[in-house]
């Protein structure tokens, strides 16, 4: 409940370490009459001084006790309210959600992209993990290795086996080594989908070799892909084991970057839509490497949304001018497949959980389709598509919760209802209030619906609509009242991210709390953070 101090409006002021004079309001109890205890100490250090009795010249490291025991009521109370003891003004950098604890707050971790791609089941010691064996000629085998127990064999003209890695940077180059031992000709290469680098040919001694090749990547390359391929005709036998990669140099390295405007978990890893960068931040899984955030495709196009369906691959919607591509559950196997079904193009993708579970999309500013099966030779995507307002406003977002699907829009929010058709009284009153954004940050949780639009935040449970804007809870706190960029929740706390000023921007918690047997909404201020603006977040035990 910190101020500048003034005599006529505090109780006390502190001077603190930046010389700025704090006015405070001492704690009251219900009659009005001070609720505080004074403690005599002292006033001088044990010691001789000359010149004025100062502050200076006091015991070292003195504190002042200020106290209280609760501040869960939340933040927003700029004059002490005796009959609201555990509001509290501000708290910057601190989180006060807890009982009798006022604690620092979350510290903020960079992650920065990691150029060094690693190779997945390197030793080739696991089995059927990492390395693609396309056909039954290709296969792990224990009578022959390099080092360990397995080796992979490859026994018929022309098999081959190789993996998509993750963590590579376009224009740097890598060194590829393989161990191979044959009777025919063997040699390895590596692919970025716009050229290939190959080795020399092994020598077909039957002896254990070290193949070893370097590629430069070309600055517009689309992924890393490792291969060992056997030559054409001839029979004999081909063992691979112990595969490196190394970077060598980044000389003509481009940087891997983008707004991330889309995130989701798949396959064990958190994933990240990085404007034409599909990453994944490392997991305890890869163990082999060190921390970051890993490249694995390139498109076209920036991603415009990550949805996981039920058939374990992770689709990639490249807005509505490329054809929407999707990753199998081991990527090191499959890569990015694109995608050939009857309707190709979507801005954004929702799985909507039902009696079947059904992908919706939309391929237009207000055309809506769907589908329970999106991969190539799966179910047609439905024609003729759904109209979803007028197409004089774009969709925003698709958001599937509770067993419906809510399309968003730049003038209000619609929803389907059990026959499927478009209804548009959810929020009315949001009309007025939508622009070119809103409604893109919207949020299904604890079986609640949480529409932001500009600095207004709604909560709407069945038929009942709440207003939840920071605003309607603070006093004199312009910079948690701007727009709300973001939302996120997890099992306890709705979270949200406000900006706007382009410096920095707030991330505030927020749920129902029962203090003093009074149940009300509660906004606590949780950090500050340098950025210009938050474009989404998302809430994973994934690190």
């Amino acid at each position: 409940m910190s101020d500048n101090y003034v005599k006529t409006k505090h109780d006390i002021g502190v001077t603190n370490t930046n010389g700025d004079v704090v006015g405070l309001m001492l704690a009251q109890k219900p009659d009005g009459t001070p609720a505080y205890a004074v403690f005599d100490r002292k006033h001088l250090a044990d010691q001789f001084f000359t010149g004025t009795p100062l502050q200076t010249y006091q015991d070292p490291e003195v504190e002042i006790p200020l106290s209280q025991y609760s501040w869960r009521a939340g933040m927003g109370l700029k004059v002490f309210d005796p009959s609201d003891p555990e509001r509290y003004y501000r708290a910057k950098n601190m989180d006060m959600r807890n009982r009798g604890k006022a604690v620092s707050s979350y510290q903020p971790s960079n992650v920065a992209i990691n150029i060094n791609p690693f190779i997945v089941n390197p030793g080739l010691e696991t089995v059927n993990v990492g390395w693609t064996t396309p056909s039954v000629n290709v296969a792990w085998d224990s009578t022959q290795q390099h080092s360990g127990t397995y080796s992979l064999l490859m026994n018929n003209a022309s098999a081959n086996t190789g993996q998509y890695l993750a963590g590579w940077a376009p224009g740097a180059a890598y060194q590829f080594n393989f161990w191979v031992k044959t009777s025919r000709l063997v040699n390895i290469y590596i692919d970025d989908g716009v050229s290939k680098a190959y080795s020399t040919n092994a020598v077909a001694n039957a002896v254990w070799q070290k193949l070893s090749m370097t590629k430069t990547l070309e600055v517009n390359a689309q992924y890393m892909r490792l291969m060992a391929v056997r030559a054409e005709g001839g029979s004999g036998d081909t063992w691979v084991d112990d595969a490196e990669i190394a970077l060598v140099n980044t000389t003509n390295a481009v940087a891997v970057n983008g707004v991330i405007r889309s995130m989701a978990e798949h396959n064990g890893a958190l994933h990240f839509a990085m404007g034409e960068y599909l990453t994944k931040l490392h997991n305890t899984a890869d163990f082999w490497i060190s921390s970051g955030l890993l490249a694995m495709q390139r498109y076209p196009q920036n991603i415009s949304k990550l949805m996981p369906f039920t058939d374990d691959s992770m689709y990639i919607c490249l807005n509505t001018e490329t054809n929407y591509e999707y990753i199998p559950s081991n990527f090191s196997i499959g890569g990015s497949i694109t995608s050939n079904a009857s309707a190709n193009v979507f801005e954004f993708m929702e799985l909507l959980h039902g009696v079947s579970p059904t992908m919706y999309g939309n391929d237009d500013v207000n055309k809506l389709r769907s589908t329970t099966d999106p991969t190539n030779g799966g179910v047609a995507w439905s024609d003729p598509a759904t109209n979803v307002g007028d197409s004089a406003y774009r969709i925003t977002r698709l958001l599937a919760g509770g067993g419906t699907l809510y399309i968003f829009k730049q003038d209000k929010p619609y929803y389907l209802d059990s026959s499927g058709n478009v209804q548009e009284d959810l929020a009315e009153e949001f009309e007025t209030l939508f622009n070119e954004k809103s409604g893109k940050a919207a949020l299904y949780w604890n079986g609640k619906v949480y529409i932001p639009a500009t600095s207004h935040l709604m909560e709407i449970d069945g038929s009942t609509k709440t207003w939840l804007s920071p605003s309607k809870f603070i006093t004199d706190l312009p910079e948690y009242g701007r727009d709300i960029q973001a939302l996120a929740g997890d099992d306890e706390w709705l979270y949200q991210v406000v900006g706007g000023n382009g410096i920095n921007v707030e991330v505030m918690a927020g749920r129902y709390e029962s203090v003093s047997g009074i149940t009300d909404w509660r906004w606590h201020p949780l950090r500050t953070l340098d950025m210009t603006n938050c474009e989404t977040s998302f809430i994973s035990s994934i690190y």
